[in-house]
């Protein structure tokens, strides 16, 4: 039998804090519009790729809230496209036609989202990475 890989400290305090979250729903969806808007912008200056934005969208959509709870349907629709565009960005090669009509639209969606709410982050500083970098340290 293999060693089962533990979690980080990190992943445990992310696990606990998104179910207790889910749970309680005790976080406004402004708030979690301004951490999605955050990883947007993060996403256009280069600072994470799209595979980690993609992460952060499903963890909003799927896990913290479901489609269904959330009430405003271009966060909604954002969030959705988020979550589905790095598959079709993967597979765009694959049925070339498709896989870039959805990547190019999924694409557009989410720009015109970023471009018509970033003002919600105007006077909110980014990520200090060298944080970031500290708390993935075990």
């Amino acid at each position: 039998m293999g060693k089962q890989k533990q979690d980080t400290p990190l992943e445990v305090f992310y696990r606990y804090l998104r179910d207790t979250i889910h749970i309680s729903k005790s976080i406004p969806e402004r708030d979690l519009k301004e951490v999605f808007l955050k990883a947007l912008r993060d996403y256009y200056d280069n600072d994470i790729d799209m595979g980690t934005l993609g992460v952060v969208a499903s963890q909003i959509f799927y896990a913290i809230k479901s489609p269904e709870e959330i009430i405003d349907d271009q966060f909604a629709d954002a969030l959705e496209a988020t979550s589905e565009i790095s598959f079709y960005y993967e597979a765009r090669n694959k049925n070339k036609f498709h896989n870039k009509r959805m990547y190019k639209g999924y694409a557009k969606k989410i720009k015109e989202y970023y471009e018509g709410n970033k003002k919600i982050l105007k006077n909110v500083p980014k990520v200090d990475k060298h944080l970031l970098n500290l708390l993935k340290k075990p």
